[in-house]
């Protein structure tokens, strides 16, 4: 059996930093509670600069999801690893990427501007 659980939050430009920070305080608070915390990696994912037809959007509105995902990257000490082409065609993201029992890396949660 699979479950799939996705949510949505749609807020105002000047809202994005905070409720992605929120999102990342859930994110660690449910991780740490299954003593998963320790063991992840967070991968930023970022456009194809040489294919930027495959991305929808303005490249405008690109680079400010970009930044303000790399300003939250610092604020918060991830030490994540960009990794250019791995964003969704409709915007860049944070995908945390935790270990399963037989070692094969999984994307549990991702934040996408």
């Amino acid at each position: 059996a699979i479950t799939v659980e996705d949510g949505h939050s749609f807020c105002r430009i000047d809202q994005v930093k905070n409720e992605i920070i929120n999102i990342y305080n859930i994110i660690k608070d449910f991780y740490s509670k299954m003593g998963l915390w320790n063991n992840y990696w967070v991968s930023l994912s970022v456009r194809d600069s040489k294919h930027l037809e495959k991305y929808i959007g303005s490249n405008e509105d690109w680079d400010l999801s970009e930044k303000i995902l790399k300003d939250i990257c610092n604020e918060l000490d991830l030490n994540a690893k960009v990794c250019e082409g791995e964003a969704a065609l409709y915007g860049p993201k944070l995908d945390f990427m935790f270990k399963d029992a037989i070692r094969k890396r999984n994307s549990n949660s991702n934040n996408t501007t």
